[in-house]
């Protein structure tokens, strides 16, 4: 059973880190480029809105669903995701929070499921997993706990 639940928790922090991560990741970006870029999806919808320093993602960064609502917000720092990032479901629900230092998993990461159940509770130091981390049901009781000493 832990190992489904670590397995779940590897699959949401991939979905939660990738998407923001490789947008914007094309050679159109000239290296001597500062402002924002904004994106469409084909349906007329913002896909995205990053700030640029000299070529690289440098402040605020919006992701949008489809449907016009966001997805993750968060902001870069000489490219590297820094501070608070939260993501959305499509129906608005926050689902997902982390926290990085310079590209760095750092500090206290949750993750609610679509009815708003908090389902992991981790922690990060400098990119790696530290104290406990705390796994709930979705009636919100404790499953499981991991220590990373």
């Amino acid at each position: 059973m832990e190992k489904k639940i670590l397995n779940s928790i590897l699959a949401l922090i991939f979905v939660f880190v990738a998407p923001s991560l490789s947008w914007g990741q094309d050679s159109s970006v000239s290296k001597d480029f500062s402002g924002t870029i904004e994106t469409s999806y084909d349906n007329g919808q913002k896909e995205a809105v990053c700030e640029f320093t000299l070529g690289e993602k440098d402040g605020l960064f919006t992701l949008y669903h489809e449907n016009g609502s966001i997805k993750e917000t968060g902001s870069f720092s000489r490219g590297l995701k820094h501070g608070t990032w939260v993501r959305y479901s499509e129906s608005g629900r926050k689902v997902a929070i982390a926290e990085y230092n310079l590209g760095q998993k750092e500090g206290n990461w949750k993750i609610w499921d679509e009815s708003g159940v908090l389902r992991y509770d981790m922690t990060y130091m400098g990119d790696q997993k530290v104290d406990i981390w705390y796994m709930y049901d979705e009636d919100s009781q404790l499953v499981s706990t991991k220590s990373y000493e």
